[in-house]
């Protein structure tokens, strides 16, 4: 069986993709999550949203659950994709 932090999460889909520059979001709060670090939290302004930074498939997968808007890097690391994931089990 795998555990959570040995997947990595791939073809992920976007329901709604934000315009929103993370960069120019306003830090609202940063969480610790051990062992992967810090993660911010940000306020977009275009859609009124809390943004979750996502630097884990674990993290990821957890913000997708609780319905959250996410920010995190592709696998590449070139590009951050910021938005709204459907959960496919709705």
């Amino acid at each position: 069986m795998i555990s959570d932090d040995e997947y990595t999460i791939r073809n992920c889909t976007l329901g709604f993709k934000c315009s929103a520059n993370w960069d120019s979001m306003e830090v609202i709060s940063i969480e610790s999550s051990y062992p992967v670090g810090e993660s911010e939290v940000r306020f977009c302004k275009t859609c009124q949203k809390e943004v979750f930074e996502s630097n884990s498939d674990n993290e990821l997968t957890t913000n997708i659950r609780l319905n959250r808007c996410v920010s995190f890097l592709t696998l590449s690391e070139d590009i951050r994709l910021t938005g709204y994931v459907r959960n496919l089990n709705e």
